[in-house]
């Protein structure tokens, strides 16, 4: 004869495996290795900010971005412009945790605020005399960060990279085509975040875990999702 565990027994364990495919998915996503060079907001960054074959553009997440006339954040009265995000700033100097700029105006910008992507990774110079492969653009680096800015969940950042490429660059159409999908899965993410939400407040332990199915394949996504989709199984099984 049965017992009440028992027939609870394989829904329990098919609940379970669900969120070990979620959680291993979001582990997936987020180690999976990256085509592109990275943009870094560490202090490492400074320096290669004024490196030549380096661009840095302004990515505040609540823009526009203060340009101050010197390196402090304290008040808003040394405030003396700002700059839309996707502006390129012209680095000239730099100190811990801020950027000293020429352009658009002179003055001190938060470099956390910023990102900056480089042509050439590995600290060598280019060279064109012993091969006739065209060198990459900057700018497909610049997609690349933008990717990684949009996977930890940085949609405004990554969407200013983007905006960044110039209609006159050979990987403008590749930016729209990046800008267009970010835009897309973002919104995806959102909507299913949203009703996964709605549904663990209303009891509504299985329509979470079929909001899982909606996701896009985005590590920031994925990592709001798997705490609801793990306290929905919890509870389903407390009532089973």
């Amino acid at each position: 004869m049965k017992t009440a565990f028992s027939t609870r027994l394989p829904l329990v364990a098919g609940m379970w495996i669900t969120v070990g495919v979620t959680l291993f998915g979001l582990g997936a996503a987020t180690l999976r290795p990256k085509a592109f060079a990275k943009v870094s907001t560490q202090p490492s960054v400074i320096p290669m900010a004024m490196q030549a074959d380096c661009q840095t553009v302004a990515t505040d997440p609540q823009p526009p971005l203060n340009i101050r006339s010197q390196p402090s954040a304290s008040s808003s009265q040394n405030i003396v412009g700002t700059a839309g995000n996707g502006t390129i700033l012209k680095v000239i100097d730099a100190q811990p945790g801020w950027l000293k700029v020429s352009q658009p105006i002179d003055g001190w910008v938060h470099q956390p605020l910023t990102a900056t992507s480089c042509a050439n990774t590995n600290g060598k110079a280019a060279t064109t005399t012993t091969t006739t492969q065209q060198p990459q653009s900057p700018n497909m680096q610049v997609i690349g960060s933008a990717y990684d800015r949009f996977e930890a969940g940085q949609l405004q950042a990554a969407l200013a990279l983007l905006q960044s490429i110039p209609q006159t660059d050979a990987t403008y159409q590749a930016a729209q085509t990046a800008y267009q999908t970010m835009s897309t899965k973002w919104h995806q993410g959102h909507v299913a975040y949203q009703a996964a939400q709605t549904a663990l407040a209303n009891g509504q332990w299985q329509v979470v875990l079929n909001h899982v199915k909606e996701l896009p394949d985005v590590s920031y996504w994925r990592a709001k999702m798997a705490p609801i989709v793990k306290q929905a199984i919890v509870n389903q099984n407390m009532i089973n």
